[in-house]
């Protein structure tokens, strides 16, 4: 039996002193989504969503007291809205909880709950899905994610299997795996990559039109231009012209292609343009008279070294996307440490995975994602930068590459002024 060891301390009337100084707008689109999704009032949509704002923040003094002890963090979502962290660290650690669940009150308005004794670490879940994920691929093909569930703490398994006797084979092989639960789900349709200014369109030529999205704008050995998923730049016929919301062209030179091992992402430079550090926000794709203006990006969401627990580890968490197809939408993060089902696993069109167990898959009723949506934004509600759409399970679950790891392999963010 697991010992609970809980401080909950609850910030009553602190959020305008709270956050004032650190945050100075909130994103109304990303408020009304988080109320639609989770029925609480804006106010409180708002206070909420002010406070994720700060997870990477929050995560490095959880680092400070934890580190590699720290096992799932998640935000509960729910009319208790709190942070939950699990720890493998042992024993009464009621005063050092206590302590932090102070400081994040004060500091956050935020309520923790703190589990401590938790069998594994963090880095020990990111082992099983590795080695788990290639055996399993090797004896299922139709493995097309696995990844963990920080608020189920399960591993998360999706197949995408057909045949009735063999799901049912595969939910009694895997009813556990390494002596963790599951969350097996099985697709309706395999895994697609969801094939630039960030939410602008990609042209390929007169025949293909538009199949992918430009995602955040910045810098790469001394060149402007913009990231995108690696699939959009790698075909036959690379893109050709990026194409802002009001129809302009600009000419794209050399994408750069990043084959890390950690991301999907690479860099694709603009010619003859000044880029802006901002996205569109359309409420549908292509609709102009559904245009509510840009949306500044203020920073990096995860501004921390690998190896260590991040933001994009934080289950529960909002993140918000730009696709050409489906415009803007909004969703919470849900698996984690994803990976597609191996390092030998592909898709239907031949299209490599990332071996790392770094992507994180976002979903929510209110999420909108298609083919077309690749290579754009996901950024949370005041704006900062998490990641690039690689590809969609169904239309309210997408595969999310983070760019921390482009950056420091030489991207430079542009921040919107």
């Amino acid at each position: 039996m697991k010992k609970i060891v809980v401080a909950l301390i609850m910030a009553i009337g602190m959020y305008q002193s709270c956050f004032a100084s650190n945050i100075t707008e909130i994103e109304d689109l990303a408020i009304e989504s988080y109320v639609n999704e989770f029925h609480v009032s804006k106010m409180e949509a708002e206070n909420r969503l002010k406070i994720m704002s700060n997870t990477d923040e929050i995560i490095a003094k959880l680092n400070v007291e934890f580190g590699d002890d720290i096992a799932s963090v998640f935000y509960e979502n729910g009319q208790d809205f709190k942070m939950v962290v699990r720890t493998s660290k042992k024993g009464n650690i009621q005063n050092q909880i206590s302590k932090l669940a102070t400081e994040l009150s004060k500091n956050y308005g935020l309520k923790i709950e703190v589990i401590a004794n938790h069998p594994r670490n963090f880095k020990s879940v990111q082992n099983i899905i590795r080695n788990q994920g290639d055996r399993i691929a090797k004896q299922y093909p139709s493995l097309q994610l696995i990844g963990y569930d920080p608020k189920n703490d399960a591993i998360a398994l999706s197949f995408y299997e057909p045949n009735e006797s063999q799901r049912e084979k595969i939910k009694s092989q895997f009813s556990k795996l390494s002596g963790m639960n599951t969350v097996i789900t099985f697709l309706n349709n395999p895994i697609h990559q969801t094939s630039v200014i960030g939410g602008g369109a990609l042209e390929y030529s007169s025949m293909q039109q538009f199949n992918c999205t430009a995602g955040f704008t910045g810098t790469m050995n001394g060149q402007l231009g913009f990231l995108t998923a690696t699939h959009c730049v790698t075909g036959e016929k690379p893109p050709i012209n990026y194409i802002n919301s009001f129809g302009r062209k600009y000419t794209l030179g050399q994408a750069i292609i990043d084959k890390s091992i950690y991301h999907e992402i690479s860099f694709v430079p603009v010619k003859n343009a000044t880029l802006i550090g901002e996205v569109y926000r359309y409420l549908d794709g292509k609709g102009a008279d559904q245009y509510r203006g840009n949306l500044k990006i203020t920073g990096m969401g995860v501004v921390q070294q690998k190896d260590v627990y991040t933001a994009n580890s934080a289950g529960g968490l909002q993140l918000c996307h730009i696709g050409q197809t489906t415009g803007y939408s909004c969703g919470v993060v849900t698996d984690v440490n994803v990976s597609g089902g191996g390092c030998n696993a592909s898709d239907s069109t031949g299209n490599h995975w990332v071996c790392a167990t770094t992507l994180f898959v976002v979903r929510a009723n209110n999420l909108r994602v298609d083919n077309g949506d690749s290579g754009g934004p996901f950024f949370d509600a005041s704006g900062r930068a998490y990641g690039i759409a690689s590809a969609k399970g169904d239309t309210k679950t997408a595969i999310v590459s983070p760019i921390n790891y482009i950056v420091q392999s030489g991207f430079k963010l542009k921040i919107g002024k």
